[in-house]
């Protein structure tokens, strides 16, 4: 049995493209991953949020649409111009969103580095998982 990393080379691949310095915002659902990854890397997000709430209030996010129920409004081109614009754009918004994204990105910065509390619990999951593998194989 092959023990691959499936979405190691995703996440790889999204971290790379975060870090990228022409990035200028991440259209996200605002799940937990998207929340860190986007922060860590100071990049402002545009949300299409399961949990924006919190990030709105930071003042680091702005909420494109809401939900996926049949009654919601249907996302048009438009709109996802108009909120981009609202993060990347030259106005006095984008320069506030980006200036509580660095903010909150100094913050969380000690958390992601070695020996960080992020960084500590990923091991202790780790370890948890390689001990997990070694007493009781994960049968597919």
């Amino acid at each position: 049995m092959s023990h691959g990393n499936l979405l190691y080379p995703y996440i790889n691949y999204k971290v790379a493209i975060l870090a990228h310095a022409s990035i200028g915002t991440f259209l996200s659902h605002y799940g937990w991953n998207s929340v860190l990854e986007s922060t860590a890397h100071g990049v402002p997000v545009v949300a299409w949020p399961l949990n924006a709430q919190v990030l709105e209030e930071w003042g680091s996010c702005v909420e494109l649409c809401r939900g996926n129920a049949p009654d919601s409004p249907a996302l048009e081109r438009e709109r996802v111009a108009e909120v981009v614009e609202m993060v990347i754009g030259s106005m006095e918004m984008a320069a506030k969103t980006r200036q509580c994204v660095k903010k909150i990105q100094e913050m969380i910065a000690p958390a992601l580095e070695d020996g960080g509390s992020s960084m500590n619990t990923l091991k202790e999951f780790f370890a948890l998982l390689t001990l997990r593998d070694r007493t009781m194989p994960m049968k597919l």
